[in-house]
């Protein structure tokens, strides 16, 4: 199994900046779905199989707002993603947005 890095600014984003497995989790799996247009429903099925709906989805707002942190520390709370842009229930990364 290959290891997994994440560069940013020319850096290796330390281990500890993930502050939650998961976080780095749904980064992986948002660069294997990348051009792609994954709902929420499916990455929460993907990610929560068998929890209740609506634990899932808050759930994956605490993991998408850490994730949001990770990539981009600099930004002040509740300001656009850049790397993932979300219209309604759709969600597509794009690393080169930024």
């Amino acid at each position: 199994m290959e290891e997994f890095a994440l560069w940013r600014g020319g850096q290796v984003v330390p281990d500890e900046a993930w502050r939650c497995p998961i976080a780095r989790r749904l980064f992986q799996y948002f660069t294997l779905h990348q051009g792609e247009l994954p709902p929420r429903d499916c990455i929460l099925e993907d990610f929560w199989p068998r929890e209740d709906p609506q634990r899932a989805q808050a759930t994956f707002r605490t993991v998408y707002s850490g994730l949001q942190r990770v990539l981009e520390s600099y930004l002040v709370s509740r300001a656009p993603f850049r790397y993932v842009a979300a219209e309604g229930e759709v969600y597509c990364f794009d690393p080169h947005h930024g």
